[in-house]
C-alpha cells in the first residue's frame, strides 16, 4: 500500500480516526472499570484504539520526526484522544476514542488508495 500512495500525490494532512463508543463507557462511569479502561492492562484510547492508526501511519510514512499527544482524562484514563505526528513534509493527526462515535476514515484512505491504483494504467 506504501508503495500507492505516489498516485495520490504529494500528502501533507493526513488524518486517521478510530473512534468507537465502547459498550463498557456507561459502566465505567458508573465505577466499574473494565481491562478496557484500565491502563495498566492495555486498555484506554491510545493504547486500545490509536494503535492501530499508529501502525498504519508509521508503515506508510516511517517514524515520525515529533510527537504530540493530547487527551481527554476521565477516572485516570485516556477515554479520547489525538496524536500528531510530525514528519519533514507532512503532519498526520490520529485520533480515537472509546466516548464517542465518528466516520472512521481509515477506511476511506484505504478505498481512496485502492481506487486510485484501479484508475491507473
Amino acid at each position: 500500500m506504501a508503495s500507492d500512495l505516489q498516485l495520490l500525490g504529494p500528502v501533507h494532512v493526513v488524518s486517521l480516526n478510530y473512534t468507537q463508543y465502547s459498550s463498557r463507557y456507561d459502566r465505567f462511569l458508573a465505577g466499574d472499570i473494565s481491562p478496557a479502561f484500565n491502563p495498566r492492562l492495555g486498555g484506554g484510547a491510545l493504547l486500545d484504539l490509536n494503535v492501530y492508526n499508529i501502525h498504519l501511519a508509521v508503515s506508510l510514512f516511517g517514524a515520525p520526526l515529533d510527537v504530540h499527544y493530547f487527551s481527554n482524562l476521565q477516572k485516570g484514563v485516556d477515554t479520547s484522544s489525538v496524536l500528531v505526528l510530525a514528519y519533514d513534509d507532512k503532519q498526520a493527526s490520529l485520533t480515537a476514542a472509546k466516548d464517542s462515535q465518528a466516520f472512521a476514515h481509515n477506511l476511506r484512505v484505504i478505498a481512496v488508495l485502492e481506487a486510485a491504483r484501479d484508475c491507473m494504467p
